[in-house]
């Protein structure tokens, strides 16, 4: 009797595994949709010691870029980071102090995030100009 019983088992989960090992299935690989890259511009103008920031929301992980694409006067330079939004203040990540036309900032999201663009006046060098500037920012959409 005792023996029966310890083969039961066994010959239940023979069973059980009989049965998942029929329903698989090596069917066709599932890929997972690629996500649609969203583009946004930003413009603005910076003075002496001013700071603009623009957020954004990387709606699924993957890379996100932003790219200063127009800036003038010619020749300008201005502080430019990428980072993180909190809702009131933008974390920087990544940071150029010396950013100039075609200045591009990258970062990889493992998930959905809210994410920022903060330009502004290293130093205090913008002492008698007013700089005006346009960023391309690319993220997952």
């Amino acid at each position: 009797m005792r023996r029966s019983s310890v083969l039961f088992p066994s010959r239940a989960a023979l069973l059980a595994l009989a049965l998942l090992g029929s329903a698989c299935d090596n069917g066709p690989e599932v890929t997972l949709p690629t996500p649609n890259p969203v583009t946004q511009e930003f413009t603005g103008s910076l003075t002496l010691n001013g700071a603009t920031t623009h957020s954004f929301d990387a709606l699924t992980a993957g890379r996100s870029a932003a790219e200063i694409t127009a800036i003038s006067p010619e020749g300008s330079f201005i502080g430019f980071q990428l980072g993180t939004w909190s809702g009131v203040v933008c974390t920087a990540v990544l940071s150029n102090d010396a950013g100039t036309l075609a200045s591009v900032l990258q970062a990889t999201t493992q998930s959905p995030a809210s994410l920022c663009v903060r330009l502004h006046d290293p130093n205090g060098t913008l002492v008698d100009k007013t700089v005006t500037y346009t960023v391309k920012v690319t993220h997952p959409g």
